[in-house]
């Protein structure tokens, strides 16, 4: 048995770009990959520890074999993912890399 016991469904969205044209917005076209993860719902006390904001929405933690892009990631032109899970989309907002001995990456994502 893996740790990584389940896989889910990551969509991924690129930057946008301005049309050189005329200017307007253009969405970057997402694309989606097959993550590899073990996920939990974030309850009690860990939940308490989140920043305000985000201690009203469900929010999901889990250990997967890849990075995912979070809020943060914006700025260096990457949106954050979403992962669905039990048929609902969450999006990543921490991701931290364990280079231990079985490398993988804690994330958190919350319900949109």
């Amino acid at each position: 048995m893996s740790f990584f016991d389940s896989a889910y469904i990551v969509t991924r969205y690129p930057a946008g770009s301005r049309s050189i044209a005329n200017g307007e917005w253009i969405e970057g076209t997402p694309s989606t990959i097959t993550v590899l993860c073990n996920i939990q719902p974030v309850t009690g006390k860990a939940l308490e520890s989140l920043p305000e904001g985000r201690r009203d929405k469900k929010i999901i933690k889990g250990y997967s074999n890849i990075e995912l892009y979070t809020v943060t990631d914006g700025t260096s032109g990457k949106n954050p993912d979403r992962i669905t899970y039990q048929g609902e989309p969450y999006e990543i907002f921490e991701s931290r890399n364990y280079g231990t001995l079985l490398p993988h990456w804690f994330f958190q994502a919350s319900l949109l």
